[in-house]
């Protein structure tokens, strides 16, 4: 059953943190900050860590792609979210701006209104 509240939860967590969304990485820290995608988003939303593969410096970046319980990012935000593996492949792919309303359009595209 889709997790309403953790999709509402992560649109706002990321709503707070302008510069922290971008859909390109499931999670990439440089030395400016941290920028995660909705699949990241909603991991660290539900309270989970992730597991980074260096640290930053000013020429390079850190990646994550697991968490630290070594879940992948896709599997373990797809399981939180409580959606299929179609609706996550269609909204973690997107090819879309990094903008919130854009991604909250395409999972109500995606997932259908929320229920009432």
């Amino acid at each position: 059953m889709t997790n309403w509240n953790l999709i509402d939860e992560t649109l706002a967590n990321i709503r707070r943190s302008p510069g922290g969304f971008e859909m390109s990485d499931w999670a990439r820290r440089t030395s400016c900050g941290t920028r995660m995608c909705f699949a990241g988003w909603a991991v660290v939303t539900a309270g989970e860590e992730l597991r980074w593969n260096t640290a930053p410096s000013e020429d390079e970046f850190a990646s994550a792609e697991y968490t630290t319980t070594g879940y992948t990012i896709e599997d373990r935000a797809r399981t939180l979210l409580g959606i299929t593996e179609d609706a996550a492949d269609t909204i973690f792919y997107a090819d879309i701006t990094n903008s919130v309303e854009a991604l909250e359009g395409l999972i109500l595209n995606v997932l259908g209104d929320r229920p009432e």
